[in-house]
Formats: C-alpha cells, structure tokens, sequence
C-alpha cells in the first residue's frame, strides 16, 4: 500500500506498508520485484474502504486476471459507500505460467 502522495512537493518520498525489505533512515523502503509476481496499486477508494484481508483475497486469486481484480476491487470500494476515489491497477509481472 502506497501511504503518500508522489511528487506532490518537492521532498515527497513513497511510502510503503508494510515496509518491503530494508528502510533506509525513515525514507523509502526497498525490496526486489521478481518475474511471476503481481503488484496492485489503489487509491484510497480500496485501500481506505475494503478490509486489508479482502484485497489480498483478491489480489491474490490466481483465476482472476488483472483487469478483473481491478474492476472488483473498485466496485468493492463502491460497494461501502464510495467515500473516496476509486483507482486500482494491477500488474502481473510474466512468469505466471512457469
């Protein structure tokens, strides 16, 4: 989850949580990105609004591919009340079928 705003002013840095690897003096945290992997990114309209486990469930269901978890995850965020913008996409990064 990307907790900050990017490149709103000068100085912003990218936070991610849970922390991925090795933070470095408070400041961004690190962390390899393998093929095979999927990496979602949400606005607040998910990740402020659908439990944490609820996105992982889907994040992670294999059987769905990307343009469909991104599209339920919205309509999940919709679907309590829709108090914030709602972007997600996902990303697959090759592999899956190794």
């Amino acid at each position: 989850m990307v907790t900050s705003t990017i490149g709103a002013s000068p100085g912003s840095q990218l936070r991610v949580d849970p922390c991925w690897g090795q933070t470095l003096g408070g400041g961004p945290a690190f962390r390899t990105i393998r093929s095979g992997e999927r990496l979602l990114f949400s606005t607040g309209g998910l990740h402020g609004e659908v439990a944490p486990q609820t996105i992982e469930t889907l994040a992670t269901n294999r059987n769905l591919d990307c343009e469909t978890i991104a599209r339920l995850g919205i309509e999940a965020g919709l679907a309590t009340g829709g108090r914030d913008n709602a972007t997600v996409i996902v990303v697959d990064l090759g592999g899956l079928g190794d």
